[in-house]
């Protein structure tokens, strides 16, 4: 006899039809942020790019034994901070298109001294919650490309803070 309720049958396939919206409402938001990345990932490397050499630019300004400090690009996916004479730092910024940037330095404090090459953190491209591109760092908080480049050059500024009382 049918008391109305519902039986196993009919919680399990209500059970096992929310985990199927489920799925596909997490594989269409992961196309969604796949998309507006793929769209816009270069305006945001570009506006990252512009950010990078404005301040390296003011740095080299402001700072008279950081006048030789100076921002190229050897391709569309890469620049480089470095110093024009000795001591010399290299920070490489390095474009992953799609997926993320990085930034990887080597220091040579003397000329009779090896580099040490220092790898440097990897920021990957996000959407944010308003669906603008955005950087993060760990997948939680959103990044702007001006906190990414002061993060990437903060090494540099160090570098040129005196011996035995650089900050961490």
């Amino acid at each position: 006899m049918d008391d109305g309720s519902v039986g196993w049958a009919g919680e399990a396939a209500e059970r096992i039809r929310k985990m199927h919206e489920d799925v596909d409402r997490a594989r269409s938001g992961a196309q969604q942020t796949s998309d507006i990345i793929a769209r816009d990932y270069r305006e945001l490397w570009e506006t990252l790019g512009e950010c990078i050499r404005r301040e390296v630019r003011s740095f080299s300004e402001l700072l008279p034994c950081a006048r030789h400090v100076a921002c190229s690009s050897a391709d569309e996916n890469s620049l480089t901070v470095s110093t024009q004479v000795q001591p010399l730092i290299i920070l490489r910024i390095i474009l992953v298109p799609e997926r993320y940037v990085l930034g990887d330095r080597t220091e040579i404090p003397s000329p009779f001294s090896a580099g040490v090459r220092v790898k440097g953190p990897k920021f990957r491209f996000a959407v944010d919650g308003e669906s603008r591109i955005c950087f993060t760092e760990d997948e939680c908080n959103p990044l702007h490309a001006t906190q990414v480049a002061s993060r990437l050059l903060d090494p540099v500024g160090r570098f040129f803070e005196p011996r035995g009382v650089r900050s961490r």
